[in-house]
């Protein structure tokens, strides 16, 4: 069912998970230094590697006035070295250093326009100079020596984050850096990452959810910096960044008390706590400012304000509530189940299964200071204005503030909260921010775990008290009609490109860290009869059993072995088995007896099979199998459901058909595979209308007829799972022979080709471009790994260094290598670019020039190998989806794990390899490229020199 969340929209909210006694794994060891730094220790030994975290309580709601955005750019800075990491000489390059955050507060203090493009020109010319003696992405480089992974920073209201993933034998060194990382942080680069968060401010700005959520914001939260403050900063901001302010903004919030350090995973917390007092305990405690109380001004009575954001019409009801932490917290969060919930069994949720409402929706926003529940409304396309679809929602408030509603129904939703919690945090690396909202928002991790408890002590009576304080008739009426709003669009600097010469130098200081002994990895693959077990129980019915070493929740997945690869109906059917229910229970009665349970369900189609992914609790797994094998067996589908099914159907492709990125999905499917696009074939909402019930139903008979494939993670052990799947799953009796995996021919090119999508409304043009190989050689498995790593797969490759280090040509650039399972089918490249309109000729003929002549950098093949040695571990999958991909060894060639032999390998690889990939697979090939964006602001007959220009419009890429 089609939800418009605002969780979706935004994301990073409170966590937590319940328990009595603690498991092993989630408990918590906190202390502090003497210099008031805050340690957080999570010993997790069923994870493979360390999940390290930097968080400081900082975030946009405290940039300075004048200079939204700080702590973001900050943030981005921050990447950019220290005055010992990123240099080769830095009392030299200082010089200009300085020079360039003096023309930055001059430019500041400017607004006449010739003067400030002289200053920006000056600062252009600087910064080329500054850029002689800087060593760029240094430290990504450092990271990935020591097997690092998933390196990033996220900034947020109230928080700034830092992390990666390392093995426990780096430890020593990853301390180092990332105690050194915050003393003496450099300013370096500052143009040019200017210029990349202005392609990012263009991205959000593309993005319909992100530009949504910032406007209800205003509305919600106005006079407060939670509305007024832009974590990315405004544009005119943007124009005027001030270092000066940007280093107050470092000197007043990183400091030691003021910060904590997050350790989850694999690792001894006895070893380590020495390391982090010699690294942490040496920075000096400061005084921090006061912090001045942030109130939002009360809503007076029912307050409308009016918007057009969307291609639908969608109503928010924004009412304010409590900050994190405050007591009624919890019991709010009831109230918003209670109203709708994943089930779709609540309140608000019965106005869209009996067909008053297209979607409804309940969730929150809280913060330190305040908070805020927000009920969202989607009313019928056609006949059915937002005003009575208010008018429906505010009676269904009505009843929650009344008690009417039953208690089966308040114990299924404490049961979903708390079993959606614990599943919040079973994985170590997803505990990391969990842990650090406790340190942000001062929570003691005892009463995180505690949630459990708290949640099942509330009652009726509090429910019903806590809406009725709450929901008042002081709230904010948030109306978005159909359209859109205008957009920023920001021209392109007269700037030289900024491009360090020293791009394969090394820093003294990372030459010292290289001498620092560390243990090899011990690498943990993945064992039959040691991580899983596998096997047959049919002819057509396989499976894979996976322990579940933390809680008692089951996830289960049944992968029907037909996918769109070979059919559209799949597709199809997995949107008709939502709406199923069963001979003995109608779609309604369904839900809630899941929910019951504790258990829930979702149904994918993709291209090589039809999954239904199934999670519950081990107690209840008897019953909760008895009513999936009698979805499967005895679906049930009715005329009411089916117009539900085709209300929700044209609402999604009204959002969807408005969307960029699905324009450029649409697009590069037409672009691959011409009338065999999946965006072509899909039914309209017309010929769905058209089918009859017992039509749709059989596409979903005929899904469900192929052989199975199992997924099983809990805690039964091989033989109990096979009991009860043998027991409670008829219909594994009855099925034909898993479909031969197949992959759609893609279209060969004798010329480059360039697919053209205008949308006037597009900010960015968002590019995909294509190499089709001739071949597929899956001995070439190990090549594809060093060649991604090199071309095309982090901040330090060669791809994000020329394309957003060097040119800030871009945000997103980056691309990979595929050697597709189909091995009758080629191997391929994909690249991304998302750039800005007037910047697209110039993003192709750097991308484009790379794939055509690619730079060899050699040197760097010390750092690629290390890094392909020492980061498997951090690569393993989770213990939830560690069974998937087993099946696809074979494809490699594989009995056991791959990855054993990627270790017995990495040491003997050369660059050799990565140039004998190149050249068998992207070399001389022709390109395909798609490209959604602005028409008028691209010259196109620039861009036919890349390529032989077809522009298409919506009715040749969407049926």
């Amino acid at each position: 069912m089609l939800r418009i969340s605002i969780l979706f929209l935004l994301s990073l909210y409170y966590l937590s998970l319940p328990s009595q006694e603690i498991p092993t794994a989630l408990q918590v060891q906190k202390y502090t230094l003497d210099n008031g730094f805050t340690v957080y220790l999570n010993e997790d030994h069923s994870a493979t590697s360390v999940m390290g975290m930097v968080t400081v309580k900082g975030g946009s709601k405290r940039d300075p006035e004048g200079a939204s955005g700080v702590a973001h750019y900050f943030e981005h800075i921050m990447f950019k070295g220290t005055d010992q990491i990123g240099t080769v000489n830095y009392q030299e390059e200082k010089i200009y250093l300085d020079s360039i955050a003096l023309a930055y507060d001059q430019l500041g203090k400017t607004t006449d326009k010739k003067e400030r493009e002289t200053i920006q020109l000056k600062i252009n010319t600087l910064s080329i100079k500054a850029a002689d003696y800087a060593i760029p992405n240094e430290f990504d480089k450092i990271i990935n020596s020591m097997g690092g992974d998933h390196l990033n920073a996220f900034t947020g209201y109230e928080y700034i984050g830092y992390l990666n993933s390392f093995p426990a034998t780096e430890m020593e060194k990853w301390l180092e850096v990332y105690s050194h990382r915050f003393e003496h942080p450099v300013f370096r680069l500052f143009q040019s990452e200017l210029e990349t968060i202005y392609e990012e401010k263009n991205r959000m700005a593309d993005n319909m959810g992100r530009s949504f959520m910032e406007v209800l914001f205003k509305a919600m939260y106005s006079d407060t910096p939670y509305g007024e403050n832009s974590i990315i900063g405004t544009s005119e901001d943007l124009k005027n960044p001030s270092i000066s302010k940007m280093r107050a903004y470092f000197e007043t919030y990183y400091v030691p008390n003021n910060m904590a350090l997050i350790l989850t995973g694999d690792f001894d917390a006895a070893s380590v706590k020495p390391l982090i007092e010699e690294k942490f305990g040496v920075w000096k405690t400061k005084e921090l400012p006061q912090t001045k109380e942030i109130k939002a001004t009360p809503f007076d009575g029912r307050v409308q304000v009016n918007k057009r954001l969307l291609p639908i019409k969608v109503g928010v009801l924004g009412y304010r509530t409590v900050p994190i932490g405050h007591p009624d917290e919890l019991t709010l969060s009831v109230c918003q189940r209670l109203l709708s919930n994943y089930s779709s069994t609540g309140l608000l949720d019965e106005l869209v299964n009996d067909n008053k409402l297209m979607s409804t929706d309940a969730d929150c926003m809280n913060f330190e200071e305040l908070g805020g529940d927000f009920i969202v409304m989607v009313p019928k396309i056609i006949g059915q204005s937002l005003n009575k679809a208010e008018k429906l929602v505010l009676n269904e408030i009505q009843k929650l503030k009344e008690g009417d509603f039953s208690e089966d129904l308040l114990k299924a939703v404490k049961l979903e909260l708390t079993t959606q919690n614990q599943r919040s945090i079973e994985d170590s690396k997803r505990r990391s921010y969990t842990i650090m909202n406790a340190f942000v928002y001062d929570q003691d991790w005892n009463d995180v775990m505690a949630y459990s408890n708290k949640i099942n002590q509330i009652s009726k009576e509090d429910v019903v008290e806590i809406a009725n304080k709450y929901y008042g008739n002081d709230y904010l009426a948030f109306y978005s009609k159909m359209g859109f709003p205008k957009k920023d669009k920001v021209k392109k600097p007269p700037y030289k490109p900024v491009k360090p010469k020293n791009s394969e130098a090394t820093s003294n200081y990372a030459k010292m860290l290289d001498e620092i002994d560390s243990e090899r990895v011990k690498p943990h693959f993945i064992e039959e009869g040691v991580d899983f077990e596998k096997g047959q129980l049919n002819e057509c019915v396989s499976y894979y059993c996976v322990k579940n070493p933390i809680n008692n929740i089951f996830s289960l997945d049944i992968k029907f072995g037909t996918g769109t690869n070979t059919s559209i109906e799949p597709s199809l059917a997995a949107k008709v088995l939502e709406y199923c229910g069963t001979k003995e229970l109608p779609y309604a009665d369904f839900l809630k007896e899941l929910q019951k349970l504790g258990a829930d369900y979702y149904v994918n189609a993709n291209p090589t099979d039809f999954t239904l992914k199934l999670t519950g609790l081990e107690n209840n797994l008897e019953p909760t199998l008895k009513l999936i094998n009698d979805l499967i067996t005895q679906p049930i589908f009715d005329e009411k459901e089916k117009i539900k099914l085709v209300r929700e159907y044209k609402l999604n492709l009204k959002m969807m058909r408005k969307d960029i990125d699905t324009e450029s999905d649409a697009l590069e499917e037409y672009a691959l595979y011409k009338n065999q696009s999946e965006f072509l074939l899909e039914k309209t909402a017309k010929e769905i209308k058209s089918m009859t019930v017992d039509d749709l139903l059989a596409t979903v008979k005929n899904t469900v007829k192929k052989g199975v494939e199992l997924h099983y993670c809990g805690i039964l052990n091989e033989n109990d799972f096979k009991t009860q799947i043998t027991n409670h799953f008829t219909f594994i009796n009855k099925l034909n022979p898993a479909e031969e995996y197949m992959l759609r021919a893609m279209t060969k090119t004798d010329t480059n080709q360039i697919y053209f999508l205008d949308d006037k409304k597009a900010v960015q043009s968002h590019i995909n471009l294509y190499v089709i190989g001739d071949e597929n050689d899956m001995d070439d498995y190990l090549n594809k790994k060093a060649f991604n790593a090199y071309f095309s797969g982090d901040m330090s490759s060669i791809v994000f260094q020329e394309i957003r280090e060097f040119r800030s040509l871009a945000y997103a650039a980056y691309g990979y290598s595929i050697l597709p399972f189909d091995t009758s089918k080629p191997a391929y490249f994909k690249g991304v670019l998302g750039t800005q309109a007037d910047k697209t000729i110039e993003a192709l003929e750097v991308y484009t020039g790379l794939l055509n002549n690619m730079p060899e950098k050699p040197e760097r093949m010390d750092i690629i190998k290390r890094n392909l040695k020492q980061s498997i571990n951090n690569k393993r999958a989770g213990f939830r989806s560690l069974s998937q991909n087993i099946p696809y060894w074979k494809y490699v060639s594989c009995t056991e794990d791959p990855n054993k032999l990627l270790y017995e390998n990495a040491d003997t690889m050369s660059f050799e390899n990565v140039k004998d990939f190149y050249t068998k697979y992207i070399h001389n090939k022709k390109i395909i490229i798609t490209i959604v964006g602005d028409k008028k602001r691209i010259d196109f007959n620039q861009l036919a020199q890349f390529g032989t220009v077809t522009e298409l419009k919506h009715k040749d890429i969407f049926n």
